[in-house]
């Protein structure tokens, strides 16, 4: 390498933001033209001797030889070590994490603090602990690959741990599922959705109405009521998809069937328009097993929803149970 004729030195009449700028085109030149990365930090090595033997500041040419090692992913020298010594402190430390702990970057360079502080939740271990790191410290200080890479003090740091109200005030995480809702609701994406209606915790036919769970349009094997606007009710139930039996009742309004209570009321009673139609589920059966039991607890339940709210005609749209 030709030394005495690439680089200026720091005394040149050169500008100084060139004169700066060299030590770092140099350590760029040298780490581009070498394919074999384990020689990297002899050639750094001579390159950093030579700059400071022609007047280059250690500061400025170290933090060159950082910059370009950073560039090239190699791990960051250090000041007073070699490329070996940085590869051990990778290899032992985890990369540069523990460097913040006692190095800090600044103008000048980088500045060795004399503390490395341990920070941990204090507990009944602790001072076991904190007394067995202080009497194997000097066994890392002493090491030769690791003992020069740490301070030669350390410290100990304890965060609190939460106290007995904090622990009792733990709430359980709210579930983001719309299972955690009770009552009937859109399902967002039919054509009896603008008809759904939730009922629960309000009155029908002066009894207060309790939904126990989530449901929506999709919704299967329920038991559901319709309204009206003028606040008659009927109670129906459904093995299916409560939306396909909804649109099933319009059907039967738009095609004037009478044999339908419900449509019989809605032509009886509003020239046969199905605008003030809505409904709601009111229940579903619990822990019934097979085809036929579901059928069976459905009649029961539309039968007890039917006496409960007190649908049947003339007060309401049934015609019987």
């Amino acid at each position: 390498m030709a030394w005495g004729m690439t680089t200026n030195g720091s005394s040149s009449m050169h500008s100084g933001a060139l004169i700066n700028a060299l030590p770092t085109g140099e350590f760029k030149r040298i780490g581009n033209n070498i394919s074999d990365l384990s020689l990297v930090g002899r050639e750094f090595d001579k390159i950093e001797n030579r700059l400071q033997l022609r007047g280059y500041q250690g500061t400025i040419v170290r933090s060159a030889r950082r910059k370009v090692e950073k560039d090239l992913g190699l791990p960051v020298h250090m000041q007073g070590e070699s490329m070996e010594e940085s590869w051990v402190r990778t290899r032992c430390l985890g990369g540069h994490g523990l460097k913040s702990t006692w190095w800090v970057n600044n103008e000048a360079g980088a500045i060795e603090q004399d503390k490395l502080f341990f920070v941990t939740k204090f507990s009944q271990f602790s001072k076991v602990v904190r007394d067995t790191v202080y009497s194997l410290w000097p066994l890392v200080l002493g090491d030769d690959r690791v003992g020069k890479l740490f301070p030669s003090k350390i410290t100990f740091s304890y965060g609190r741990y939460p106290n007995l109200k904090e622990i009792l005030n733990v709430r359980s995480p709210k579930r983001k599922s719309n299972f955690s809702k009770v009552g009937t609701y859109k399902c967002g994406n039919c054509k009896v959705c603008n008809r759904v209606r939730n009922l629960d915790g309000k009155l029908i036919n002066n009894k207060k109405y309790k939904a126990l769970e989530y449901y929506d349009c999709n919704s299967g094997g329920v038991v559901y009521i319709i309204g009206c606007e003028c606040r008659k009710w009927y109670v129906g139930q459904t093995s299916r998809k409560v939306k396909l039996r909804i649109m099933e009742h319009l059907g039967d309004i738009r095609n004037s069937r009478q044999e339908s209570p419900v449509a019989k009321h809605f032509i009886d009673f509003h020239n046969g328009s199905e605008e003030g139609l809505i409904f709601c589920v009111l229940g579903r059966p619990f822990r019934v097993e097979g085809e036929t039991g579901v059928n069976n607890k459905l009649l029961e339940m539309e039968s007890k929803f039917i006496l409960n709210f007190k649908t049947l005609f003339p007060n309401g749209m049934n015609l019987d149970m």
